[in-house]
């Protein structure tokens, strides 16, 4: 059993453990909404919080973000490079703000990673990566369409996330709303009032940051709130990122089966390539490799798919959180 396994078999039970993953609220006192929630006490909330912290299964404590929704584009980026210039390859990328995972995968496209940036400078930030590649080539896989983003570990799983193919319109954000995003896609104090310090660094009442995030999470600017885990400390030792092809026709569903499945973080449908001709993508996450395997053939039978493959993780070069609003 791992350190996150032991703590959620406390008498507060996994529930908590889920909620504090996606049900923190922006309000003075989130803990103590969250224990009246469940009916426990703050303090009791904040000593499972601690266990976590001190068993280093908390990544950070912060906000969640629907990049489209701050005017930023994102895609999934891949390139085959011999296995003695891996690393050297992926020193190109790591030190990018705009990359937030960067892993070695068990394929002839054996570097994956995410590049973000602002919509209209994507192709710009891309375009410079390839030359960097150079002579490889740098694959562009950007999400056609998205059926689940809910990396939630332990316990009940969180319901799935389907997001509309379109594109959402960008809001214009000043220079004060920028700065309350920059805090929030940080690092919160795990304290009973951990917005205080927010509203002091960016200047505003403790009233209005909380107004303001409670009118994101509404619109979908932020997607959740609370504690982001490393997933292998939560037990979730195993994962590999699963993809099919899957006919123009039957994408939809198959793309429902995948994301209902507790075990399925994110779900995608993107393009195909000669070299990589699979066009829906989905990370699935377990304790054993047996356990990813196992899922991976009860989607494919339920869907009737044609069986897919499984890329597993393996070197971890970079794993952090998408930073908005940020110079390079």
């Amino acid at each position: 059993m791992g350190a996150f396994e032991e703590s959620a078999a406390t008498t507060v039970g996994s529930r908590l453990v889920t909620m504090l993953q996606q049900s923190i609220m922006p309000v003075e006192r989130p803990f103590a909404e969250l224990g009246h929630q469940l009916g426990v006490s703050e303090m009791t909330v904040l000593q499972e919080v601690y266990k976590l912290e001190a068993q280093g299964a908390i990544r950070r404590f912060g906000a969640v973000f629907e990049g489209r929704r701050l005017g930023y584009a994102s895609t999934l980026c891949a390139v085959a490079v011999p296995e003695g210039e891996l690393e050297q390859a992926a020193a190109i990328v790591v030190p990018l703000t705009g990359v937030t995972h960067c892993y070695s995968r068990s394929n002839k496209l054996n570097l994956w990673f995410t590049l973000s940036a602002e919509a209209d400078r994507l192709g710009e930030s891309f375009a410079r990566l390839s030359e960097l590649f150079s002579p490889y080539r740098l694959y562009s896989m950007p999400a056609l369409r998205t059926f689940k983003i809910a990396a939630v570990f332990g316990g009940a799983r969180g319901n799935r996330r389907v997001i509309p193919t379109a594109a959402v319109a960008a809001g214009t954000f000043s220079e004060r709303e920028r700065a309350v995003v920059r805090c929030l896609q940080g690092e919160l104090p795990l304290v009973a009032e951990p917005f205080h310090s927010v509203a002091k660094e960016v200047g505003i009442e403790v009233g209005e940051l909380l107004r303001v995030c409670q009118e994101w999470l509404a619109c979908g600017v932020i997607r959740r709130m609370g504690l982001i885990l490393h997933h292998r400390q939560a037990g979730m030792s195993a994962n590999a990122m699963c993809a099919w092809l899957v006919e123009a026709a039957q994408v939809s569903r198959a793309g429902e089966i995948a994301a209902a499945s507790p075990l399925v973080s994110h779900c995608y449908e993107r393009a195909a390539f000669d070299i990589f001709p699979y066009n829906l993508y989905a990370m699935i996450h377990a304790p054993t490799r047996e356990a990813v395997e196992a899922a991976l053939r009860g989607i494919t039978e339920e869907a009737g798919l044609t069986p897919g493959v499984a890329l597993w993780t393996g070197r971890e070069f970079k794993k952090t959180s998408p930073a908005y609003f940020i110079t390079e």
